[in-house]
């Protein structure tokens, strides 16, 4: 019961306590925190030296890719182990012309304004790009490339949709690339085999020799496929023919 001493005439008197509110720290606690800090930056300090050092370790395993132009002349080129980047032009890749790809994946970027002639030899390439400015249907030929997918694409804005590549020989697959929207013509050599046709968005894509070993077309755009009547043909190039036919009339299938 609160009893005022002002109503009983006397004086009054307040005491206000203050209480200490600062946590009590245990010495042994904050040394334990202390030390797991500690700890834990050496790890991360660690881990970014190790880091660094497997990075450093990989470049000297797997150095820079390097950039190798082709040029008027005839070239023989190899890259190295890491991966490279060859450039050519219509005017600069052709006969006479040796490009060795090595180690790495490595891409040959063809910059062409007209027909793109064959070159002696292109093997160890992983990628080759023709990028054609052309108006014109332009060919590509493939002659001595083994190996590598082919990219054809027309930069030219307006141009061709229709593109050809021709003397595609062994485990080469072809791509129909940028603006090719038209009739993809591809010339297998006699004895081609493993060969992969990527129509993309090729309308029609025309076949002339289909080789010994098949070709494989891959055309998701519904159009048609005109092979020619080679020797002989295998399970895999008949299988297109009749997919490709069959799509004609059923879009879905």
């Amino acid at each position: 019961m609160a009893l005022s001493l002002a109503a009983c005439g006397g004086s009054s008197t307040t005491t206000t306590a203050v209480v200490d509110t600062t946590p009590v720290v245990d010495p042994a606690v904050a040394a334990a925190e202390a030390a797991q800090a500690a700890a834990e930056a050496a790890q991360a300090t660690a881990e970014a030296a190790q880091a660094a050092a497997e990075a450093d370790l990989a470049a000297a395993l797997k150095p820079a890719g390097q950039t190798i132009a082709l040029t008027s002349s005839a070239d023989v080129q190899s890259g190295g182990a890491g991966d490279d980047t060859f450039t050519a032009t219509s005017g600069t890749y052709g006969t006479g012309d040796v490009v060795i790809g090595s180690d790495g994946s490595d891409t040959l970027n063809i910059a062409a304004t007209g027909n793109v002639a064959a070159a002696t030899s292109v093997t160890g390439v992983e990628v080759i790009n023709v990028n054609a400015a052309v108006f014109a249907t332009a060919s590509y030929d493939a002659a001595g490339v083994t190996g590598a997918t082919i990219n054809f694409n027309n930069t030219q804005t307006g141009g061709a949709t229709s593109a050809t590549v021709n003397n595609v020989g062994s485990s080469n697959s072809v791509v129909s690339g940028t603006q090719v929207t038209g009739t993809l013509t591809v010339d297998l050599t006699s004895t081609s085999a493993n060969a992969t046709i990527e129509a993309g968005a090729a309308r029609i894509v025309t076949l002339t020799d289909a080789g010994s070993g098949g070709v494989t077309v891959n055309q998701t755009n519904v159009g048609t496929s005109v092979p020619a009547q080679p020797t002989t043909k295998s399970v895999s190039t008949v299988t297109a023919m009749l997919l490709t036919t069959l799509r004609q009339f059923h879009p879905t299938a």
